[in-house]
């Protein structure tokens, strides 16, 4: 079957199938056909039928009806044999034809409605018209030259071609208001819409009789899974350009498949699979033609993975990391020896496209200059390669049938108007952000008070409401702003305060100042899927008052590795912090000392696991809701997506006091999840065990002077909002003006239990008991 088809496609030529020649499909197709082991005889008829009818349509582009005819009489026959391979092979090229007839619709359309853009845009600046007559003469003039290279003449050509219908149209429109204009454009986009729907059909018509194929097929030829390839990107392409369009406005009422994000993350999968399959044959003994085509495909993935279609609005996407593996794959295909010219032309054509986004990210004029040096002339290369001049003398022609000349002529413009922007500096922080929060609570056990346990004396009730007060300051500064050559290193500050109050029990009200500094290194950047890696240092100092007198002051310092996976939507740390307290408290046994040195170990991991939107979304509702929502893409390279998050560490840590009381060593497990809800709206959660075992032989309050063992379990559960109340400019979030303000409201509960296993001479369990916390916090940040 290898011999039956073989398949090119060229996403920039509009994913045009061909087949080898039609007689040496025919020998092949008569050849399968007449050692089939079926016995009945009219299966044979039809098939050989319906292959006869798919050629006729292969010759004749014009007609195809052919291949309707040819479907119905594959119908048949798999309605006898299913699992008939050719029946089901070519089923699906058919359906494959159909779908390309379809896209020639689409496209006609496309033009329909471009050219009427053109005219109400002529119509609203008439000098524009000028500018395309004089762009016409130009080209004319060039034509005239005996001398020019033909690849040159290949792209004027192309693009007096496409002036010369619009100018054209324009003189036919001359009497149409723009108000009608509008009315022909709607109506094309209608029609494309439609057509569109048609052609993504037919093609998932074809993918269905691929997987009915492959899965008859122990051992499918390549070219089978090469055409599995092609189905899936169009279905991909389809549904990117659909969202696009909804998100848009140009999506005409009802003929929506379904809210944009879910149409992307299908997009999204589609390639993935693609890939996937590409992949899997890398290794596999091919056939030269096919591991070029395989590797051409596998480059265009990723090079539409990396560069996903977005409208003009939303913030630009950009994966470097796969956009550096199109451009390897694109480079060692035009270097292959063994490629024919065409897949050298489509290669060099990506170059051409793969470069000049690169380019934009270098640091200097010069570099940047010389990116788009290479990228010209890898557009230089994809013309040549694509011209053909015959032996006999007849003018040269475009082996693409003019869709590289015209990819050339536009991306040229581009890359001189690249030329033009200033050098784009890398994004290098200098932020400044305040935090105000507030908040109210009902504390079940303000004072701890353990299990049948007298209240402390002067206190009524252990139960209490109370009020929060926060206010912080946070400086992050990249110290490449500084000296270039610290590129990798990072400075942030945080100053901070937090006040509670309670309505009753003030000998438990609570000041905390303190302030923190960290250091970061980038220890390895990103690659493939992995990082970057940070290597992290922190110092911390904290003093608290409790009941408006000193009680304790805390120094620490806390080193961290921290690594990003998963293109940054997991996070993995290991971290390490020694911590030295001094308690400013009355001992009337200095074995109760608690001032001393405290030491924690750990690991901690979250990631995304996977967007909820397009879940919410199913459901009928909107995964945001809020009309200044977008401004989370300032900062969140995954708006709009919306990420389960399941996060959990294991912490081991030992005290070490100046009397022993309080000696011991613990193991804590926290787990949670953060879980995004319609409207916005998060839900969090946070388990949390610790064991904790002290040191001392026997504890001085225990009655029978047991070693102290504790079981303590906390819960907590939170529901959130953040409100953007003013956007600011995007470029301010990783600089010093403040223009934007976030409102985040949260409801919260916690419970913790406290299981000792302590009872004093008065069978008092003081250190066992139950609290349980819940209220509201407002907090405003301003960036």
């Amino acid at each position: 079957m290898r011999q039956l088809v073989r398949i090119a496609t060229f996403v920039l030529a509009g994913i045009a199938v061909f087949a080898m020649p039609s007689v040496v499909i025919a020998q092949e197709a008569e050849a399968t056909a007449a050692v089939s082991d079926q016995p009945d005889p009219d299966i044979l008829i039809d098939l050989h039928s319906g292959i006869f009818n798919y050629l006729q349509g292969y010759l004749d582009t014009d007609e195809f009806s052919y291949y309707n005819e040819a479907i119905s009489l594959f119908d048949s026959v798999l309605e006898r044999d299913p699992g008939n391979r050719m029946a089901l092979l070519f089923r699906a090229l058919c359906h494959g034809r159909i779908g390309l007839a379809e896209r020639e619709a689409r496209l006609t359309a496309e033009d329909e409605r471009s050219r009427i853009d053109e005219t109400i845009r002529i119509r609203e600046n008439p000098e524009l018209r000028d500018e395309y007559e004089q762009e016409m003469a130009d080209c004319e003039a060039k034509l005239a030259d005996p001398d020019l290279e033909p690849s040159e003449r290949n792209i004027i050509q192309l693009r007096r071609d496409e002036l010369d219908p619009l100018l054209i149209f324009d003189d036919f429109k001359k009497d149409a208001t723009v108000d009608e204009l509008r009315e022909e454009r709607n109506d094309a986009q209608h029609r494309m819409v439609v057509v569109s729907k048609r052609e993504r059909a037919k093609y998932i018509d074809m993918l269905n009789d691929l997987e009915r194929l492959l899965a008859v097929d122990d051992q499918p030829e390549t070219v089978i899974r090469l055409l599995e390839v092609i189905a899936r990107s169009k279905v991909a392409r389809l549904d990117e350009e659909e969202a696009v369009r909804i998100l848009e406005g140009e999506m005409p009422d009802g003929l929506a498949s379904g809210p944009p994000a879910a149409l992307r993350e299908a997009s999204a999968a589609a390639l993935s699979d693609a890939a996937a399959i590409l992949e899997s044959i890398q290794s596999e003994d091919m056939l030269n033609e096919d591991s070029i085509r395989a590797k051409f495909f596998l480059g265009v993935i990723r090079y539409r993975q990396a560069v996903p279609r977005q409208t003009e609005d939303e913030p630009v996407k950009r994966d470097m990391t796969l956009l550096g593996e199109a451009e390897r794959i694109m480079t060692e295909l035009v270097d292959e020896p063994l490629a024919a010219a065409t897949w050298k032309s489509y290669s060099a054509l990506y170059l051409g496209l793969i470069i000049p986004i690169r380019a934009v990210t270098e640091p200097t004029e010069a570099a940047r200059d010389r990116a788009l040096d290479e990228a010209n002339s890898r557009l230089d290369q994809a013309a040549a390669l694509d011209t053909v001049t015959p032996d006999d003398g007849q003018e040269s022609y475009s082996d693409s049938g003019g869709a590289i000349p015209l990819v050339v002529n536009r991306q040229r413009a581009v890359l001189r108007e690249a030329r033009e922007q200033p050098v784009a500096k890398p994004q290098y922080i200098n932020d400044l952000r305040l935090t105000l929060s507030t908040g109210i609570s009902r504390d079940s056990n303000v004072v701890l008070l353990g299990e049948r346990t007298d209240l402390p004396r002067g206190i009524s009730d252990e139960e209490d409401y109370g009020f929060r007060l926060g206010f912080a300051v946070d400086y992050t500064l990249d110290l490449a702003l500084i000296d270039p050559s610290l590129d990798k290193w990072t400075f942030g500050f945080r100053g901070r305060t937090s006040q509670l109050w309670h309505v009753e029990i003030d000998e438990f009200d609570e000041q905390v100042y303190g302030g923190s500094f960290a250091l970061q290194y980038e220890l390895a950047p990103e690659e493939g899927n992995i990082g970057p890696v940070y290597a992290q240092l922190q110092y911390d100092y904290d003093y608290t008052l409790l009941g408006r007198e000193p009680f304790l002051s805390t120094n620490s310092i806390s080193p961290r590795l921290r690594t990003y996976w998963d293109d940054q939507r997991g996070n993995s740390d290991l971290y390490f912090r020694f911590e030295i307290r001094d308690y400013d408290e009355p001992l009337f046994d200095k074995r109760f000392n608690r001032d001393g040195h405290y030491f924690r170990v750990g690991v901690f991991q979250s990631h995304k696991m996977f967007d909820m939107a397009p879940t919410i979304e199913s459901w009928g509702l909107p995964a945001w809701g809020h009309q200044n929502d977008d401004a989370f893409a300032q900062e969140d390279p995954d708006y709009p997506g919306r990420y389960f998050t399941p996060f959990m560490g294991l912490e081991y840590g030992w005290d070490s006091t100046a009397g022993d009381e309080f000696d011991m060593r613990y193991f804590e497990f926290t787990f949670g999840a953060i879980v995004p809800l319609p409207y916005g709206l998060l839900f969090d959660t946070t388990i949390d065990f610790t064991w904790e075992d002290y040191l001392a032989d026997g504890s001085l309050v225990d009655f029978h002077r047991r070693g102290r063992e504790d079981f303590i379990q906390r819960y907590e559960v939170g529901l959130s909002r953040t409100y953007v109340l003013r956007e600011g400019a995007a470029a301010n979030r990783y600089n010093l003006p403040i223009d934007q303000t976030l409102m985040t409201i949260r409801g919260f509960a916690a419970w913790t239990l406290d299981d000792s296993n302590v009872v004093d001479r008065f069978g008092q369990a003081i250190f066992e008991y139950d609290r349980v916390i819940y209220g509201i916090n407002v907090a405003f940040s301003f960036n």
